[in-house]
């Protein structure tokens, strides 16, 4: 472990706070400086892909405050075009923590995504753009959809937030409607040296309780419409479930389709298929 001067007393071979503003030689040095050092010591640090927590953080409390690097309205049709143009805006800096997300796969298949297959607009758009630029922009959709963060309608790419399946914190957005800022807020407690996680999705179930829905019968349901066994409904499969209990018309459907996509795959899983049944039934 790196060491310096101790910050209280000027001591060599001082070991550094996870925060890296300050170092101390001992507990009793550290606890002095604590009134000068805890206006420059943050909650959490980045670290890697991460943020680290600087010292214990309780329950309830905020964290940081965080805007997306890039976002998505997954309602518009031509939300990756607004994506594509977000990306170049980006500081070069920016870019590269975007891309170095990016993992290995045939940029190609990504096409096959029912969401920019049927995408007339994103079609002629592609016309547009270099080779160079079609490409990049395929890997920056892929990182929206596995490191993408789901908030209503949004799919936002939050800088150095880990998802995890168990996370010990939420986001909040902030009161202003027309900006995307949000809070991180400790849900459980977090310990010195523990890494922030968040939940994939935020979407709320607009006051359905869980219980009000059976998961167990949904599962039923949903094996029924699943009708290549595959474990997702497709785009037709979906449809074809909305029209037994009314008929849609096709703009209807799509609409539908992209709010019951909640993790934006182009697919529609059990889960995301549960969510939406709790919150359109």
């Amino acid at each position: 472990m790196a060491t310096s001067d101790c910050s209280q007393c000027s001591s060599p071979l001082a070991r550094a706070c996870i925060c890296g503003q300050a170092a101390y030689c001992n507990t009793a040095c550290q606890r002095a400086d604590w009134a000068r050092h805890q206006g420059l010591c943050p909650l959490v640090s980045p670290k890697g892909r991460s943020f680290i927590a600087n010292r214990t953080i309780s329950q309830g409390q905020t964290i940081l405050t965080v805007a997306p690097l890039l976002s998505m309205d997954r309602l518009e049709p031509s939300c990756f075009i607004s994506l594509h143009r977000q990306f170049q805006t980006l500081k070069k800096i920016n870019q590269q923590q975007v891309l170095e997300l990016f993992e290995d796969e045939d940029i190609y298949k990504i096409l096959e995504s029912p969401a920019l297959k049927d995408n007339p607009s994103f079609k002629n758009f592609l016309l547009t753009i270099s080779l160079e630029e079609f490409e990049t922009l395929m890997k920056v959709i892929q990182v929206m959809n596995n490191n993408g963060f789901l908030y209503d309608k949004y799919c936002l790419l939050l800088p150095n937030l880990t998802i995890s399946p168990s996370p010990n914190c939420s986001i909040e957005k902030q009161d202003q409607e027309d900006t995307l800022v949000f809070e991180v807020k400790a849900s459980s407690k977090i310990l010195r040296g523990e890494e922030v996680t968040v939940g994939k999705n935020f979407i709320k179930d607009c006051g359905i309780e869980p219980e009000n829905v059976n998961a167990e019968d949904v599962k039923v349901v949903f094996k029924a419409l699943d009708c290549d066994g595959d474990g997702y409904l497709n785009k037709t499969e979906f449809v074809n479930a909305l029209n037994l209990i009314k008929l849609f018309n096709k703009e209807e459907a799509d609409d539908l389709f992209i709010k019951a996509d909640y993790d934006c795959d182009g697919r529609v899983g059990f889960y995301d298929f549960l969510k939406f049944v709790r919150k359109y039934k």
